[in-house]
């Protein structure tokens, strides 16, 4: 889970609810277009790791790398894989 703080602008000339309403739903779209932006800039280089890891244990070298440590009975760690 991840914490996001936010700093607002609020107009000080808001005098009437339909105003103020207005001005909470434009800063609520661009919270949204800030949000979807960065949390979509995350996720694509998630993926993008995440790809580079799958082709890396599927490479030949990399199974015969892997199969012989399992069949000397070496240590075998997971989380070198990546």
């Amino acid at each position: 889970m991840k914490t996001i703080q936010l700093s607002l602008q609020v107009a000080d000339e808001i005098t009437s609810t339909n105003q103020l309403e207005q001005h909470v739903n434009h800063l609520g779209q661009q919270i949204k277009r800030q949000l979807l932006t960065n949390m979509l800039a995350q996720l694509r280089q998630y993926h993008r790791a995440s790809m580079c890891v799958r082709t890396e244990l599927i490479t030949p070298d990399r199974a015969k790398h892997d199969l012989d440590r399992l069949v000397l009975h070496q240590p075998f760690d997971l989380l070198a894989i990546s």
